[in-house]
């Protein structure tokens, strides 16, 4: 992106409020019961996050700061007081 290119609005990162967002967010909030097949499938966060702003995992996996922080909690590896 070039620094004179005006990004919509609706395009931006939802944290810097800059960059144009390319990726979703793949944190995992909960579980949908489908009605076709009847089966458990992940709804995921979905939050619109630039390349800067993501954490990649490996893979095409991406989480944005929040669920970064959340994920290290769960994990023990965040900080303690």
């Amino acid at each position: 992106m070039s620094p004179a290119e005006i990004v919509h609005y609706k395009e931006r990162c939802w944290f810097c409020h800059k960059r144009k967002a390319t990726l979703l967010c793949d944190f995992v909030v909960g579980w949908v019961w489908t009605t076709i097949d009847f089966r458990k499938t992940p709804q995921t966060c979905d939050r619109r996050i630039c390349e800067q702003c993501a954490i990649h995992l490996g893979g095409d996996t991406h989480f944005c700061p929040i669920h970064t922080m959340e994920a290290k909690q769960r994990l023990g590896m965040g900080k303690r007081k």
